[in-house]
């Protein structure tokens, strides 16, 4: 696992990062770990299964292309720079401390997370609080940028397409939720991408309509995007 994505956010997360992190958001640094090794294995779960599309794939790749530029041209503000070959601040706390100070914007955590997750992301984030006893959204919201800086590392480094791209979160999505030592993670995982599935299937039914029809058009979209793999991956266990 240590050459995987997930190991490789694991290595992030020392004894002393958990303990800056436990001291800013008041969760005990054993909680903090498990919180951190959930939110980081669904938030791949749930790239996995967007790669599952050809939309999906496309804003994906989209997504990491346009952060190793932005790194590249030195213009990522910080956040996404600590991992992309700058920066001395530890990932984790940096991508925590964006989100504690408001920031906006597409590359902001919070801009991040959305774009990663969706309107789903109410829903794993309740899901995984329910089970692990505290409030996992801050987990969340940190963990999404650092993944998504990980994999832009990944892409560029390995000089993949966006079909390797697919193949690298696909394959090592695979091995996590296989492996019998992830057997309570992994649980944990597919019950937040099932809610997170049911959340994005319910909001398809549009039970408040938004005034401007066109927002009614972008939404829909946006999210028929996040549920095509979904409804792909149901078909194939069906048959």
């Amino acid at each position: 696992m240590a050459d995987s994505l997930l190991g490789h956010l694991s290595e992030l997360a020392t004894p002393q990062v958990l303990d800056q992190i436990s001291k800013m958001t008041g969760v005990d640094t054993n909680l903090l770990s498990q919180g951190l090794g959930a939110a980081g294995a669904t938030t791949m779960g749930s790239m996995a299964n967007s790669a599952g599309s050809a939309d999906g794939l496309s804003s994906l790749m989209d997504m990491v292309t346009k952060a190793g530029d932005t790194a590249e041209s030195g213009g990522g503000g910080g956040l996404l720079d600590s991992i992309l070959g700058g920066g001395d601040t530890n990932p984790l706390v940096g991508s925590l401390m964006n989100s504690v100070l408001g920031g906006s914007g597409a590359t902001s955590s919070s801009g991040i997370t959305d774009s990663l997750m969706g309107s789903g992301i109410n829903a794993i984030s309740g899901t995984l609080s329910k089970t692990l006893g505290f409030n996992v959204a801050p987990m969340m919201g940190m963990v999404a940028p650092v993944l998504l800086g990980l994999v832009t590392k990944a892409t560029k480094g390995g000089n993949l397409d966006a079909n390797g791209l697919k193949d690298m979160l696909v394959s090592q999505n695979t091995a996590f939720l296989d492996d019998p030592a992830n057997a309570d993670t992994a649980k944990l995982v597919k019950s937040a991408l099932d809610a997170e599935f049911e959340a994005i299937s319910k909001a398809l039914n549009f039970d408040s309509k938004p005034a401007d029809p066109t927002q009614l058009e972008k939404e829909f979209q946006a999210l028929a995007k996040k549920l095509k793999p979904y409804k792909e991956f149901l078909q194939v266990q069906g048959e």
